[in-house]
């Protein structure tokens, strides 16, 4: 037996696809895009493999999922004003 995770949802977004169903996570409240052969649904939550919430956790299944990243501030460039 593998590992699950039960990941609570606020709803069902979109289920007009055979393939794949999209959910939105209680938590965050972001909408999250799950192969329906992977997940299994429980009242109020998804049930999912382990691996598969880890990988979803970390952002690696995408950049739409992952925190977004800052970038330092470049200074500007001045130009010298003195006189030589």
């Amino acid at each position: 037996m593998q590992h699950v995770e039960r990941v609570p949802i606020s709803g069902i977004l979109d289920d007009h696809d055979p393939d794949r169903i999209t959910v939105r996570v209680a938590a965050t409240g972001l909408p999250l895009r799950l192969r329906r052969d992977l997940v299994e649904f429980a009242p109020g939550a998804v049930v999912m493999p382990a691996w598969l919430w880890a990988r979803i956790f970390k952002g690696d299944m995408g950049t739409r999922d992952r925190l977004p990243i800052q970038t330092p501030i470049k200074k500007e460039k001045r130009w010298n004003t003195q006189t030589k």
